[in-house]
């Protein structure tokens, strides 16, 4: 491919000019690298080019994240290389300069290709050229070897079509140039000068100015498109004349996620992305955006991250639900229980697998790190099944392709050591490179609904885990994946930004890291903010006098289900390419679990208070029929949980749910990390964590206080999986150190 377009006009001039640039832009460098960089989870010796690298400071950053990796930042623009040659050095890293959108590593293919806010550079000065777009796509596909990942990075159209409201302070001109102009009247410039370069349609979009909802607010109507323009740029003034030949926004999330899948790669992930310092510096208090009804619309995102994989030629790029199955469902069990203590006689649905599920952690230390053998690209397809309802309401999209634990059903009543074999030989692992096996976490993934316990084993080899394809009769598709070895850091990295959607690893990786004494890395997510100290001593709960309490069985068999879940049995497909066509490699049916009037979304949420200086906890007590089943106590401490209703249809207004549910205001939610796949075969639920600062009089609430410290330590005797995911995602992001149970 020959690229003949003209990037000369984003020339910033001499080095000062570039200083300033750089470091408004860097700004945010850290989060934003943080973030992106946990979508890599190569091994050591692998090679990353990071296309577009301009300052070259997140290049630095990816590099930092990545010791062992070989990190190679391209940059078209030959004095922001020299500027980042002379400014980052590391043995690992290495600047050239070099057209993104070219194939420059065709002959010598790479483990990882970065797009970081390039492509939409590509777009621009190619004359606003989706096709230009898709043929960089291609480019880097032919620099990617054999199952090596992109990730791309950049701004994303907002999905819904159609006219929106925007509000801006009314605020007053110092005089004509960009950084004298408030921001309505620098709108107002914005849509008459908009996407300059493009001769054939004219510069500009519509916009009208209407009577403002407010006294001290202007009010405009334009389309959501340019409305997300506006507020993305709204802040880079010392170089508007050059950020204004750009247009951010050329993709909606489901058309990226069909260009990449069209370009031959396996999608993995894709998700709009809120950049937390953004939103809370450029966006809160500066403007309202709404529909023309004057409903509140959400922040647009910051940035879009997709995560794709090349396969072998022919291989499984996508997975679809294709049909319901003719069948009924025979494999899942769905039973239901009535609460004979209440007095409504509540009946409970509860879905369950033939047999008990074991999972194993093959671990060992190389060299101080931590590594762990797991699943990787094993096809779960209903995480993909096709939405009933609002389906993900952070706008994600899956492949289907996850990374999870070595897994199985055993026996019931199995010992340790018949359970490890039989997962063992599953998995193709000698047993003769074990050293020992220890017993890990055991609990319920989803209690609520789910009459399932996990019992994890943590297995020390003696040696490496050799990465070896699994048969695919494990899946009945194309492909079950492979087992392959992972940094354990770098899994909870992955976890927390959404690569490792399936919580499984992620809770027993906190647990094996305490057992050996090793810290985890710093905690990538939005920071949480300490709540203040409550006005008066409180009166917290006695964890020990919680776990004593008297057994209850207050369950009995019901002849009827509630009909709060049914059982669904579909066709799926693995899909893959011949000569650049769609087709089928596999089909399979399987069952699943969904709720009939509620979305596949539930909230968790932690209520914080600080006593003393001391953080605490608010946990519930409920009695559920699972924990009965199991073990003879319907009596269970949990994570106080909503599963979210249809109109609860984004992160935004999930939030503002959250916070209703305390009486708080929006902003004293805050996400604690990555949404996850409580069981991701059984059912496509996901689950969205917060953490809520509570200022009130926590004895107003349903739930006793214990203190963060107390409930880390005593993780073994918590068997909500919500909970354990929330405590131990919490105590990571505060900083809290190494304890043993």
């Amino acid at each position: 491919m020959t690229n003949t377009a003209d990037y000369t006009a984003q020339h910033r001039g001499g080095a000062a000019a570039y200083d300033a640039y750089f470091a408004g832009m860097d700004t945010t460098m850290w989060q934003k690298l943080a973030f992106v960089g946990a979508h890599f989870l190569l091994d050591p010796g692998s090679r990353i080019a990071d296309m577009g690298c301009g300052s070259g400071s997140g290049t630095y950053q990816l590099a930092l994240l990545h010791p062992q990796i070989r990190v190679i930042g391209v940059d078209i623009n030959p004095e922001a290389v020299r500027i980042a040659t002379e400014k980052y050095r590391l043995p690992n890293l290495e600047f050239r300069i070099g057209d993104a959108a070219e194939p420059l590593f065709a002959a010598d293919p790479l483990d990882g290709i970065l797009s970081s806010s390039t492509l939409h550079h590509v777009y621009t000065f190619n004359g606003y050229s989706r096709d230009a777009v898709r043929r960089a796509l291609r480019s880097h596909l032919q620099c990617l070897r054999e199952g090596g990942v992109f990730v791309l990075r950049d701004f994303v159209s907002p999905a819904r079509e159609g006219y929106v409201l925007l509000d801006l302070p009314r605020g007053e001109s110092r005089g004509d140039a960009p950084a004298e102009l408030c921001d309505a009247d620098l709108l107002l410039r914005f849509a008459r000068t908009a996407r300059p370069l493009d001769t054939a349609a004219g510069p500009g979009f519509f916009i009208e100015e209407i009577d403002p909802a407010e006294p001290d607010t202007r009010r405009f109507r334009l389309s959501h498109k340019w409305a997300a323009e506006f507020v993305l740029r709204k802040d880079y003034r010392r170089d508007w004349d050059v950020e204004l030949l750009e247009e951010y926004t050329y993709f909606t999330a489901e058309e990226f996620a069909e260009e990449l899948a069209r370009a031959g790669e396996r999608l993995l992930s894709a998700e709009p992305y809120w950049n937390p310092w953004i939103v809370a510096n450029r966006f809160c208090g500066r403007f309202r955006l709404s529909d023309e009804q004057g409903r509140p619309l959400s922040w647009p995102a910051t940035n879009f991250v997709a995560m794709t994989q090349r396969v072998r030629d022919g291989g499984g790029i996508r997975l679809i639900e294709r049909r319901t199955a003719d069948k009924p469902p025979s494999f899942l069990l769905l039973a239901a229980m009535r609460d004979t203590s209440a007095p409504e006689n509540s009946v409970f649905d509860l879905v369950r697998r033939p047999g008990p599920v074991c999972d194993l952690l093959p671990w060992r230390v190389a060299e101080g790190r931590l590594l762990l053998a797991a699943r990787h690209g094993y096809p779960r397809p209903i995480t993909c099944a096709i939405p009933r309802g609002p389906s993900m309401i952070d706008g994600a999209r899956w492949g289907g392709y996850l990374i999870e634990p070595i897994t199985g059903m055993v026996p019931h009543d199995s010992p340790v050591e018949t359970m490890a074999e039989i997962v063992l030989e599953r998995a193709g692992i000698a047993r003769e490179g074990i050293v020992r096996i220890d017993p890990g976490l055991s609990y319920y993934p989803s209690p609520g609904g789910i009459d399932e316990i996990v019992n994890a084993l943590f297995v020390e080899v003696a040696g490496p885990v050799s990465a070896h394809p699994l048969s695919a009769t494990l899946s009945g598709l194309d492909t079950a994946g492979e087992i392959r070895e992972f940094d354990a850091q770098h899994l909870l990295r992955a976890a927390h930004v959404g690569v490792l959607p399936e919580a499984r690893i992620e809770i027993n990786l906190y647990a094996l890291m305490d057992r050996l004494g090793i810290r985890p890395d710093p905690f990538i997510g939005e920071p949480i903010e300490f709540p203040a100290d409550l006005a008066r001593p409180f009166a917290r709960a006695d964890l020990d006098a919680l776990l004593a309490r008297s057994t209850v069985k207050p369950f009995a068999p019901a002849d009827t289900p509630s009909g709060y879940l049914r059982l669904v049995r579909s066709v799926f497909a693995e899909q893959g390419e011949q000569n650049g066509s769609p087709c089928t490699l596999a089909e399979h049916e399987l069952e699943f679990a969904l709720p009939r009037h509620t979305s596949i979304n539930t909230a968790l949420a932690l209520p914080l208070v600080s006593d003393r200086g001391e953080l605490l906890v608010g946990i519930e007590t409920r009695l559920l029929p699972a924990p009965q089943r199991a073990e003879g106590n319907a009596r269970l401490l949990t994570a106080p949980a909503w599963r979210l209703d249809r109109t609860v249809d984004s992160l935004d207004t999930a939030r503002a749910f959250v916070a209703g549910q305390f009486g708080m205001a929006k902003e004293a939610v805050t996400p604690l990390g990555a949404p996850y796949f409580p069981s991701a075969g059984i059912t496509p639920e996901r689950v969205h964590p917060f953490a809520v600062r509570f200022t009130g009089d926590p004895a107003t609430l349903p739930y006793d206080f214990v203190p963060l410290s107390v409930l880390r330590a005593r993780r073994r005797h918590l068997r909500d999986g919500h909970l354990l995911v929330g405590l131990l995602r919490l105590a990571h992001a505060l900083g809290l150190t190494v304890t043993s149970d």
